[in-house]
């Protein structure tokens, strides 16, 4: 098909895009990509690559996917391997406790081997991990691919919970022995993933085989994000909606069809129920336990127009220095 954006190249992995992705990239993930549908995905030709990589190799994979939320981490891992793989998912709980967590964990034991089954909560995380070992010790001759996606890997991992020492523990003792095993871990706290994951110092460290840090969508991929949907807009259109809402995916799929520009953005951002409308206060409170003082800072910041020092900053929002 034309390419309505000639200087900046993007594709939709389906249909003609898979095409292109056959011809674009290697052999061995031509082999991977081209026998299975394809998966309808927009964007993300490197992304794909590497998970593509990922399914063909012949060693165990350790991948650690950052990024903003709402930018499409979650919906990447399942879309892409859905049925390529056998899938264990489990996703922490925003400012849960070790305990709700390992109840969400069991959970995800019993949906992913025995039919939604209810099965006995693990009491901590070593025995959380010793019984995910069993499960899939059990199911071992299987040629297909076992992913292990631990989405929110920051909220399960809660101060002293023992989480993150013990997938440590699990990865180094286990997984790193498994040819057929691709471990992910997930998160949206950026700061936290890069700390204890990406740039570990300690049983982390050097473990991960790739690292995705997951990035909102280009001019061109957000427009063809729009017309994947159905939205008929002009490149000018494109450009005002991605100054108002930037390349977020979740935000995209959100704009109506049909719809004028300035009626997408006050629909979304600032009718009373718009789906965008408190988007800045949730945005906040799922990212920083503190959230208000960053909220603060950033509301003093927004209302000058030639910034502050950060002796003003302090002063302003009412926080001590040091």
């Amino acid at each position: 098909r034309s390419d309505p954006w000639p200087h900046l190249r993007c594709w939709t992995i389906c249909g003609h895009g898979c095409l292109w992705l056959s011809l674009a990239t290697s052999g061995r993930i031509h082999s991977v990509v081209a026998k299975d549908k394809a998966p309808q995905i927009s964007g993300r030709q490197r992304e794909i690559r590497i998970l593509a990589g990922l399914l063909g190799s012949s060693r165990p994979e350790f991948l650690a996917v950052y990024g903003r939320r709402r930018v499409g981490k979650t919906f990447l891992v399942r879309q892409f391997f859905g049925d390529r793989a056998q899938l264990f998912e489990v996703t922490g709980r925003h400012n849960g406790t070790m305990a709700e967590n390992l109840r969400v964990f069991g959970e995800a034991l019993g949906d992913s081997f025995h039919g939604g089954s209810n099965v006995a909560v693990p009491p901590t995380w070593h025995d959380a991990f010793r019984s995910l070992r069993r499960e899939l010790e059990l199911r071992r001759r299987s040629r297909k691919k076992v992913v292990l996606f631990f989405d929110e890997l920051p909220w399960l991992a809660t101060h002293k919970s023992g989480c993150l020492e013990e997938l440590e523990h699990f990865w180094n003792s286990w997984c790193s022995k498994q040819r057929q095993v691709i471990l992910i871990v997930c998160g949206s706290a950026a700061s936290w993933m890069l700390k204890h994951v990406v740039h570990a110092h300690g049983g982390l460290h050097n473990r991960l085989t790739e690292a995705i840090r997951l990035l909102p969508f280009s001019l061109a991929e957000a427009h063809a994000l729009l017309a994947d949907r159905g939205s008929r807009i002009t490149r000018h259109q494109a450009v005002e909606l991605y100054m108002a809402l930037g390349g977020v995916p979740h935000y995209l799929e959100k704009v109506p069809r049909g719809a004028s520009m300035a009626q997408a953005i006050d629909g979304l951002c600032f009718a009373p129920d718009g789906p965008l409308t408190h988007e800045f206060d949730h945005l906040f409170a799922s990212l920083f336990a503190a959230d208000d003082i960053y909220l603060r800072i950033v509301r003093q910041l927004a209302k000058g127009r030639h910034g502050l020092s950060r002796q003003d900053l302090l002063r302003r929002v009412g926080l001590a220095s040091g």
